[in-house]
């Protein structure tokens, strides 16, 4: 069965996408590809930027040091939200959560699409969810933490509450009560939920 990359399967739904690596590779050492990336989205009615890790950076046997995007990943989101004259979605391409909180304050990101590693059809999916043909109702398997969280817990130190004459905060949902970037259970859909009481008594003894 063929690969379908997102930037061939999103030419399903509209004709004319521009596509800027903005990356030499998922490294993403250098900043020379950003540009043209920028002039792109500064042209264009929407932005999709794909972005992540692979398996060179986490795999079994092999953890990640940093819960960051790597390198100049960061700066072609951001450079990208800059210049794009209208909405950006980030998608995230990873095993697991990433530290995206550079993102909360750029005004033209519309949403941001976790990926997961999709497969060899996951162009189709991640176009699907963009454009609307899918509602994702999907939830986050797994709570996102800031960067500083993992700076302050050792990974190798395998205490759950926390320590205060340690300065140890404690791991998982239950006993590390800091600020998170999204929490278990967190995700959104394209449909708008509401709430209310269809029929009730008007009394109720107790």
């Amino acid at each position: 069965m063929p690969l379908h990359q997102p930037s061939t399967r999103l030419r399903k739904y509209v004709t004319n996408v521009v596509y800027e690596p903005g990356c030499d590779w998922v490294s993403c050492g250098d900043e020379l590809l950003i540009r043209a990336a920028t002039e792109a989205a500064a042209k264009a009615d929407a932005a999709v930027v794909m972005v992540g890790l692979n398996q060179s950076m986490e795999t079994e046997g092999l953890d990640r040091v940093t819960l960051r995007l790597p390198q100049c990943q960061e700066k072609l989101v951001e450079e990208v939200a800059r210049c794009a004259k209208d909405t950006v979605v980030p998608v995230i391409m990873a095993g697991g959560p990433v530290d995206v909180s550079f993102s909360r304050n750029l005004s033209n990101i519309g949403g941001i699409m976790w990926a997961g590693y999709p497969g060899q059809d996951g162009g189709n999916a991640i176009a699907q969810v963009v454009f609307g043909d899918f509602n994702p109702s999907g939830r986050s398997p797994v709570t996102w933490y800031l960067q500083d969280y993992a700076d302050q817990v050792p990974m190798k130190d395998m205490n759950m509450r926390p320590d205060k004459t340690r300065g140890f905060p404690g791991r998982t949902y239950r006993f590390y009560t800091r600020p998170s970037l999204y929490q278990f259970g967190h995700g959104l859909s394209h449909s708008t939920f509401y709430k209310y009481i269809k029929s009730a008594p008007s009394t109720i003894f107790i």
